[in-house]
């Protein structure tokens, strides 16, 4: 789930400053174990709060959860554009009557 300033185009998910990403998992089973996520090439680390990523580009969250035995789900991803660059007004052309 995605927190914040976000916009979808095409197939590209933009995310402005400010935006989080929250996970979540269940197991009725044995019981959620564990939440696992990596941001880019970072090493997967435990979940533990929102995600926030702040450089501006490409980015991709990898994201699974195993369960008190050890079953781990395979890793899924989630691709998106952060953009902190405001627009840029220019003047085309000027009129004088």
């Amino acid at each position: 789930m995605v927190k914040g300033m976000k916009y979808t185009k095409r197939d590209t998910l933009y995310i402005g400053k400010d935006a989080s990403f929250s996970l979540q998992a269940n197991d009725d089973e044995s019981g959620l174990g564990t939440l696992s996520c990596a941001v880019d090439e970072e090493d997967y680390r435990a979940y533990a709060s929102s995600l926030t990523v702040d450089r501006e580009g490409f980015h991709r969250i990898q994201y699974y959860a195993s369960d008190k035995v050890n079953n781990q789900e395979d890793a899924k991803n989630m691709d998106f554009f952060v953009d902190l660059t405001p627009p840029k007004f220019i003047i085309i052309s000027v009129f004088r009557p």
